[in-house]
């Protein structure tokens, strides 16, 4: 069966989307039927690589006319829009009838991501947020095992993320790095919310250890959020949470790095240690600290293998979508909590920044940051002279207020 499929987005990560349902459809999976962009003529490249013009793809400018048009088809719509217009397009293309692939984050308000899950009540098909490597098959065999106790009890995951960013990653739109986004509802643009938000859901997804598809979610959060650029925003985090299943979780990441990414997953348990590099390599370790097996995880591209679950899930193949709306609940709940356990937004000092070459102009990395994120993770002490207050879901109500006084003290 060759499903109508409708792309919001050219650019950035839409790319991608297109480039790979245009490799589904040439597996009978799909047709690419519309797509839609403000500026869809500046793509020119794009559409001309991928046939746009033989594949008979309509252009236009924005997704409520797109559906206006071929919504009656019910394609299937995959959004990889700006965050902070997600909601609206996810519930215009809900009340047309059509199945929804939404990039992650799905949105990063609280509030609206329960006007969401009220919107998803009226969806044909439920809704696929695209987080990366739930559906990975290596990763769920481990859950598994965990599970089975096979290494004894879950104690707590950590994560390190260190993602260099040009000086264009943060002038490429006007949302990239805010606190609030355009429409004035809550952004939160950040390394923990955006770009490595997959492995922030991953995390909580290795500590729901009562049943294989359960989340974990946060009870009480502490966390310091830190600038080396110019930004309204964060391009550091370091967090502390408690989770409801007992699980400790610990993240340091940071965008103010040299360019490239490096990252590694740990899980702690009772009688071993799980680590995960960013080239795949998957290690378990004794309690001493000793490597006893070490094996590289296949190939595994995220978007695709996404693309061809929801795709499986349409066609009835499969039950339920690798994440649904609901299952954000945790993530988009956390995240939202980083802000009000915070001191503040504080810039690193001058004098403690070096500067990363790269071709779009020097990247700020703040000299021993990384030996920071590494103690942090280790042993839990905050690099930080007033360290956060404690909080939990209950504070949620004073987020708005909150942000508003960061956004003040950004200037």
């Amino acid at each position: 069966m060759s499903i109508p499929v409708a792309i919001v987005g050219l650019g950035g990560y839409a790319s991608l989307h297109h480039r790979f349902l245009h490799q589904l459809e040439q597996e009978g999976l799909c047709r690419v039927i519309a797509t839609c962009d403000p500026h869809y003529e500046s793509f020119d490249d794009l559409m001309q690589k991928l046939d746009f013009s033989e594949r008979g793809i309509r252009l236009f400018r924005g997704d409520a006319e797109m559906l206006e048009a071929i919504g009656h088809q019910k394609p299937w719509v995959c959004i990889a829009a700006p965050v902070h217009l997600h909601a609206d397009m996810h519930r215009r293309a809900v009340e047309k009838g059509c199945p929804v692939y939404l990039e992650k984050p799905p949105t990063l308000d609280p509030i609206q991501l329960e006007e969401m899950i009220q919107t998803e009540r009226k969806a044909a098909v439920p809704t696929n947020v695209g987080f990366n490597f739930i559906i990975q098959p290596e990763r769920m065999a481990l859950k598994e095992r965990i599970r089975s106790g096979e290494f004894g009890t879950l104690k707590s995951v950590r994560f390190f993320g260190a993602w260099g960013r040009p000086p264009a990653y943060y002038t490429r739109n006007q949302w990239a790095g805010r606190l609030i986004g355009p429409d004035g509802r809550p952004l939160m643009d950040s390394c923990f919310g955006n770009a490595m938000s997959h492995f922030v859901h991953q995390a909580l997804f290795w500590a729901g250890t009562s049943e294989t598809s359960r989340f974990a979610s946060p009870v009480e959060v502490q966390a310091i959020l830190q600038r080396a650029r110019d930004i309204q925003g964060a391009d550091t985090v370091m967090a502390s949470v408690k989770t409801d299943t007992g699980v400790d979780l610990r993240f340091a990441m940071t965008h103010a790095c040299p360019q490239g990414t490096d990252h590694w997953e740990e899980l702690i348990l009772e009688n071993a240690t799980l680590r995960i590099q960013s080239d795949s390599t998957f290690e378990q370790l004794d309690p001493d600290g000793q490597v006893t097996h070490s094996t590289t995880w296949p190939q595994f591209e995220p978007l695709i293998e996404n693309l061809k679950c929801y795709s499986d899930l349409i066609q009835g193949r499969t039950p339920a979508p690798a994440t649904h709306l609901t299952e954000c609940r945790p993530f988009v709940t956390l995240n939202a909590l980083l802000y009000l356990s915070t001191p503040g937004i504080s810039r690193f000092p001058q004098e403690e920044i070096e500067a990363s070459p790269h071709e779009q102009g020097p990247i700020p990395v703040p000299k021993g940051l990384r030996k920071a994120q590494e103690v942090f993770l280790k042993e839990g002490n905050w690099p930080a002279e007033h360290p956060p207050i404690t909080v939990n879901p209950a504070d949620l109500c004073q987020l708005k207020e909150t942000l508003q006084a960061l956004c003040g003290e950004s200037g």
